[in-house]
């Protein structure tokens, strides 16, 4: 039987997931991921949260020049 290579930090990530219930949660580790997944939750990682952010800010800058276009 393998060992598992998830560290106390990341389990604490996830016992605190599963108390708040938010069922989102921002890991890189594919380990870790794959056992959040298996959880149940909807797993995001880093490259994901950033690609996130740029598509709301083209949103956010579409609709502001919607709204203040002269």
């Amino acid at each position: 039987m393998e060992r598992s290579s998830i560290d106390y930090g990341e389990v604490e990530i996830l016992v605190l997931v599963l108390e708040k219930k938010t069922g989102l949660v921002l890991l890189n580790e594919k380990e870790v991921r794959e056992v959040a997944e298996r959880l149940g939750f909807r797993v995001l990682g880093t490259v994901g949260l950033l690609i996130g952010a740029k598509q709301e800010e083209l949103y956010y800058l579409k609709w502001y020049t919607r709204c203040y276009e002269t």
